[in-house]
This record gives C-alpha cells, sequence and structure tokens, in this order.
C-alpha cells in the first residue's frame, strides 16, 4: 500500500475495487450500488482530463449505504467519509517525509510522532460533552473528516471540502397525507434494500422498549424476513428487557435477555478483550461508545449468533424525526438556541460550566457553522441549527460509534434510519410535523407493522429498583419544596440507582455521593477515565 496511506485492514475490511492500474481504490462499508459500476464512475471521472477532482465528492454524495472511501491517482489522493462518519478517518501533516498520512486509526499518526502536543481546548470540549468541535482531535497535528466531508491532497497542496450538510428547514408546501404516504414509501424501500444486501444471512438486532429498534424488526417482520434474533439487555427488570421479550414473542423471533450486574460489568471491561477494543477502535476525538459491548460479547461467546450476521440498530430515528427539538427551540431566539444546547451536550461536568469555557465553545460552534454553512443565519431557523449541531457533534461523532463493537467482533452492520433517502425526507419535513415526533408516530402506530404498535408500551416507566419505594417518599415530601428542588435531590441521592444498565459499575454510591463537581450521569465518569488514560487531569481544564 501507499506510503501516506495507512488503512488497518487488520481492524476494518477494506476492499481494493481498483479495475485500472491507474487508479488505486479502496474501499469500507456497505453500498447499494455494485462495486464494478462504482470503480467505473470513478476511473470515468479520474481519467478525464477536463474532470476536477472535487467531481469526486459529486459521485458519492447521494449513493446510499454507509462507508468511507480512499483513492489514488497519480500525486492526488482523495478521501471522503459519508454523511454521518460512520467509518472515522484522520489525518496529519509532515510527519515521516509525507506530506500528508491518511488513516482510518489515530493512533497510527500518533505513533509516527511521539512529540504531538496535547490540545487543551479539545480536551476541555471532550470533558464538557464527549466529543471534540470541527475537526479537531486531542493531539495537536492530528486532523479528523468531520460528516460530509472529503479530503483532497493534490502534490504539496491539500483541500478540505464539505460536500453536505444536514439543514433541516422543511418545506411548508407539502401535505400532511402526501408525507406520510411518503414516509411508510420511503421506508418500505430502505428496507428492502437492507433485505437485499443481507441475502437471507442472519440479522441480529437490539431490541428496547423505544421505537427506533420497534421499527427496524416490525418491518422485517412486515417484509418476511425470517432469519431475525433479537436481544435486549440491562437489568433483569428493566423496561427493555420486559418489552423487549414481548416484542420478539410477538413477532415469533428468537430472542436472549443479556442481563447487567456490577460483577458482569467489572468482569468484561476489565478484560484483555476489552481493552483490544479501546486500542484498536481509539478515537482521540471522542469518549468511547461502549454501552452494548458487554451484551454483544456475550452473545459471540455463547455461540447464539452466526458468524456472519449482521447487525442493525435503531439509530438514530429519534433525532431524524425530530425528537431533540425542544419548546424553546420553535419560539426563542438564537442567544436560546446556544443556551439550550450547552445544557443538553456541554453538561457532563458542572463544575466547567463558567463563562469562560461556555464562551469558548459557543466561539467554536459558530465558526464551524460558518465554514460549513454559505447562507445568511437570519433565514435559517434555530431548531434547524441546533440540528445541525448535533448531526455534526453527538450523532456522527459518538452515537455512530456503536458500530465499531459489531465491527471488533467481526460483523458487518447496517444503520437504516440513516439511509440517505430518510435523511432528505426528514429535511423538507415542516417542523410542526417534526415536534414530538408527530408525522413519525402517527404514521408508524397507525401502520401497526407486525401488531407491536398499539398494545405494548412505548419506553413505559416501570422502574423496579429497591429503591423506588424510598424514592417515592421523599418525592411526596418535595411536594411542598417544588420541582427544581426535588430533581436536584432526585438526581444526587437516587439517580446512581435508577440506570437500566448499570453503567455505574465504576464507581461505588460513595464515590459519587461525595464527588462535589457535579456529574451529569456515568458517561461523565466515562469521560474522565478517557481523558486520564491520555495523562489528562479534568480537575486541570478549569484553571
Amino acid at each position: 500500500m501507499i506510503e501516506n496511506i495507512k488503512l488497518s485492514t487488520n481492524i476494518r475490511q477494506w476492499v481494493d475495487i481498483s479495475t485500472d492500474c491507474k487508479v488505486q481504490i479502496w474501499i469500507s462499508g456497505y453500498l447499494f450500488i455494485k462495486l464494478p459500476e462504482l470503480s467505473h464512475k470513478i476511473n470515468n471521472t479520474l481519467l478525464d482530463s477536463d474532470a476536477d477532482i472535487e467531481d469526486l465528492s459529486d459521485i458519492f454524495s447521494n449513493i446510499k449505504g454507509h462507508f468511507s472511501i480512499v483513492i489514488q491517482f497519480q500525486d492526488i489522493l482523495f478521501a471522503l467519509v459519508d454523511r454521518i462518519r460512520s467509518i472515522p478517518l484522520y489525518y496529519s501533516t509532515n510527519i515521516s517525509n509525507c506530506n500528508i498520512v491518511i488513516s482510518d486509526t489515530p493512533s497510527t499518526l500518533l505513533s509516527y510522532d511521539s512529540v504531538f502536543a496535547k490540545n487543551i481546548e479539545s480536551s476541555m470540549e471532550i470533558a464538557m460533552s464527549g466529543y471534540t468541535i470541527g475537526n479537531k482531535t486531542l493531539y495537536k497535528g492530528i486532523y479528523q473528516l468531520n460528516a460530509g466531508e472529503c479530503l483532497i491532497v493534490n502534490g504539496a497542496s491539500f483541500t478540505k471540502k464539505s460536500y453536505y450538510n444536514y439543514l433541516p428547514i422543511g418545506n411548508k408546501l407539502i401535505d400532511r397525507k402526501t408525507l406520510s404516504s411518503e414516509l411508510l414509501n420511503i421506508t418500505i424501500n430502505v428496507m428492502k434494500d437492507v433485505i437485499d444486501s443481507c441475502n437471507n444471512r442472519q440479522i441480529v438486532v437490539p431490541l428496547s422498549a423505544g421505537k427506533d429498534s420497534r421499527l427496524i424488526v416490525s418491518a422485517l417482520r412486515n417484509l418476511n424476513y425470517k432469519n431475525v434474533k433479537c436481544f435486549s439487555y440491562g437489568k433483569k427488570n428493566s423496561s427493555d428487557m420486559i418489552i423487549g421479550k414481548k416484542l420478539a414473542e410477538r413477532m415469533n423471533y428468537e430472542w436472549m435477555g443479556v442481563s447487567s450486574t456490577d460483577k458482569k460489568h467489572k468482569n468484561i471491561f476489565n478484560s484483555s478483550e476489552f481493552k483490544q477494543y479501546k486500542n484498536n477502535f481509539e478515537t482521540l476525538s471522542s469518549a468511547p461508545f461502549y454501552q452494548d459491548f458487554y451484551a454483544v460479547s456475550e452473545l459471540k461467546n455463547s455461540g447464539w449468533i452466526d458468524d456472519d450476521a449482521i447487525f442493525i440498530n435503531g439509530n438514530t430515528g429519534d433525532f431524524l424525526s425530530g425528537g431533540h427539538i425542544t419548546k424553546k427551540l420553535l419560539d426563542g431566539n438564537i442567544k436560546d438556541l446556544y443556551n439550550e444546547f450547552l445544557e443538553k451536550h456541554y453538561n457532563e461536568w458542572k463544575f466547567l460550566r463558567n463563562f469562560k469555557n461556555d464562551s469558548v465553545v459557543v466561539d467554536n460552534l459558530k465558526s464551524l457553522f460558518s465554514e460549513r454553512v454559505d447562507r445568511n443565519i437570519c433565514e435559517i431557523p434555530i431548531y434547524s441549527m441546533y440540528e445541525f449541531y448535533e448531526w455534526i457533534g453527538r450523532q456522527s461523532k459518538h452515537i455512530t460509534l456503536m458500530q465499531q463493537c459489531y465491527n471488533f467482533f467481526g460483523h458487518e452492520w447496517r444503520m437504516p434510519l440513516w439511509d440517505n433517502r430518510l435523511i432528505d425526507f426528514w429535511e423538507k419535513v415542516p417542523v410542526d410535523l417534526k415536534y414530538k415526533q408527530k408525522l413519525y408516530k402517527d404514521v408508524f402506530i397507525k401502520e401497526n407493522w407486525a401488531n407491536v404498535w398499539n398494545d405494548i408500551d412505548i419506553n413505559p416507566n416501570n422502574n423496579k429498583s429497591p429503591v423506588m419505594f424510598l424514592r417515592l417518599l421523599f418525592k411526596f415530601l418535595f411536594l411542598f419544596l417544588g420541582k427544581d428542588r426535588w430533581h436536584t435531590f432526585d438526581d444526587k441521592y437516587f439517580k446512581y440507582f435508577l440506570n437500566p444498565t448499570n453503567d455505574y459499575f465504576m464507581l461505588g454510591y460513595l464515590q459519587w455521593l461525595l464527588d462535589t463537581r457535579g456529574s451529569r450521569d456515568a458517561r461523565s465518569w466515562r469521560i474522565e477515565l478517557y481523558l486520564n488514560s491520555h495523562n489528562i487531569n479534568l480537575n486541570n481544564l478549569n484553571q
């Protein structure tokens, strides 16, 4: 492989689809296009003397699937990630006598030079949210491609280009009936394409009590795909375990519940297997996402799933369909936008929330928006800007990392709810039909695929923790003290026990109780552990 291209073929499956000796093409992921056809399009573009190298991004902007691609042609290097950065790519300049080195593993770049300095601003961003803003990583000189971006290296020069932005403004001219019909048809066509790509192989669905995984598995049943297994994980009596089992039984799919205990978590996360996972899939730009690692590990080691099984989860129907739009984003102004975004996404550690840190975050967000979006900010609704920020931040840098777990255990995956056709659809839906997921719920509850939408609860609040009685007693006493005081007290003293998946296994209750820095949830502590692994002290970031 060419000196300045370092792809981890032992970690991810990279396929060489080159058909012309002058053009080398490597791709990872899955596409709903025949690879020889794709190779032909690329070759025609590059070998056309009148073509512009940037024309390559036009080829990929509307290709269905999730992938990354790297192309070498003479002294031209082209690298691109899809609309949601499902397979990350990283680059660094002026190392190992190369103008630029690109890789899918940033640790490969880090190994070239031991003197990469820590990026304190990036560290602070990760501490506050779990991920960096823009192209930065934890180390100066190592960068990443954001969602919808490509990198073009032409001789000694290189440019970074955004070919896609998720900016849902809505089209008020389209009526509700038309949109309902379109959503239904698009979803069916997307799932048909997924089914065709799986070619009767076993599909494995992580099934929760929510809407998105229910949509996936009920669509599979509605389309009569039989080779499906479902699993749920969490505490024995959690909603996901109880409802997940009911859903699978209703659809006549085999189901396994992977119970969660502190001991099980500690054994797995202290294992050599998990350490290897963290090392192989290090991002340098986001705290690890390992929510379902222990469950997939148990499924794999038990032999319950096929070696060539394909995982399909529900990421991320709730976001695209408007589930994260709040009332303030409908009625507020630009100041409300940033206040709302900080509260939702930059509040992992309350002691880091001060004027200085908040200002740095907001300034970096504004710079990112102006860099990517060539439009007058006054023309764009604040809910749309909010969704842009979440798409390019939390969704593409954190949530999509769930797929890496499947890669680690040697499995393919699909993300049908992030299909380009559904992304394009939700961009044009008016906000009044996205707010509280009105259109999403109306369509699929009405259709009631596999008869699992009407009489099986969606996300019921049936926590059966032994502390619930004590919690209810205190909640009654706080009726006279106000909701704000109650929520503060509840978060401080009871939140630790109410997590459905034992996510707080890494610390004891006393440590949680006595900490005065204001952690929001278990993820806050995972962020601290991640920064510690890079010798970054969380407490020093507030100076």
